[in-house]
């Protein structure tokens, strides 16, 4: 409706107000989700509780509501979601810990982790023989190892793996630096 939801008869048998009148409510097209599509009917204009959904493309993780409604006001019911990039593990030589689980990189799928998940790199203690975890999130494509981490040189993942900091003994609780 547009205009007044009451209106008076004045003295003079006129209208105070202008009459009301009512007007079809549609919302835009939604925007583009970069790395991302919208899955509906290409339209000018879309009628109020229709639903448009987001996917992302491969190696890219929905960061929002999968799906918007058109609302009564002209309005989408959320802004449109975020494809998040994936995260390539920072490591070759060096088990991290990826959902609570030590690995090597090598061993997940394509050495990558989702957007918003949490790695888990070994520092050596600067002073002792013990290592402790630092861990690091994966953001939008970017995952950066701790200032702490030293990737093991070839040799010493060769020669050396029961040496390497994320096999040594851990640093007892407040031993981290």
């Amino acid at each position: 409706m547009v205009g007044r939801c009451e209106n008076f008869c004045q003295d003079n048998q006129t209208w105070q107000y202008p009459h009301p009148i009512c007007q079809k409510v549609y919302c835009l097209p939604p925007p583009e989700v970069e790395q991302g599509y919208v899955v509906a009917v290409q339209k000018t204009e879309y009628e109020v509780d229709f639903e448009i959904h987001y996917l992302c493309r491969k190696n890219f993780l929905l960061d929002g509501p999968p799906k918007v409604t058109c609302l009564s006001d002209g309005s989408w019911s959320a802004s449109p979601p975020h494809c998040r990039a994936r995260c390539v593990i920072p490591a070759e030589r060096s088990r991290v810990e990826i959902g609570g689980e030590k690995r090597w990189p090598y061993d997940v799928t394509d050495a990558m982790v989702q957007h918003g998940e949490n790695v888990t790199f070994y520092c050596k203690h600067p002073h002792k023989q013990c290592g402790f975890p630092a861990a690091q999130t994966c953001f939008d494509g970017v995952l950066q190892p701790p200032a702490c981490y030293l990737e093991p040189t070839w040799l010493q993942y060769k020669l050396f793996p029961h040496r390497l900091v994320s096999e040594i003994e851990a640093c007892e609780p407040g031993d981290e630096e």
